[in-house]
């Protein structure tokens, strides 16, 4: 989910959550229990959350070797940032779903603040934080 903007307004918001609380553990993991979810039984709000639980339950802790985090170059120059600031702009990380038909295949997530729109080249850099 590469974003254009960098944090904006959102700084002290921001700088509190960083990438992973942003975006991965709740717009990206429901992205990923949609795609991995077993058909429901119907098309109600019940059985579509039961398939996703399902897939959420199954995953695998996450091994930390699996992560990568960074900062976009400036952000600690944003206004009401921290300017040593270690909170990520961008997070990628590999899942994996411990169940029968997923077994062995690994999903990707990756998200961050100034990465472009996908069709082009990046508009920012991203220096890495931890591994």
């Amino acid at each position: 989910m590469p974003e254009t903007l960098g944090v904006g307004s959102r700084a002290a918001f921001y700088e509190k959550t960083g990438a992973y609380r942003d975006m991965v553990v709740t717009h990206l993991m429901q992205i990923l229990a949609f795609v991995a979810m077993e058909p429901p039984t119907s098309l109600a709000p019940e059985p579509i959350t039961e398939e996703k639980n399902k897939v959420l339950r199954s995953l695998r802790p996450l091994d930390p070797d699996w992560v990568v985090r960074g900062q976009y170059e400036g952000y600690t120059s944003e206004p009401g940032v921290d300017p040593h600031s270690s909170t990520e702009t961008f997070v990628a990380l590999r899942n994996e779903i411990d169940n029968w038909r997923w077994s062995g295949v690994k999903f990707y997530l990756r998200t961050g603040k100034r990465m472009g729109d996908g069709d082009g080249p990046r508009q920012g850099q991203h220096a890495v934080l931890a591994r």
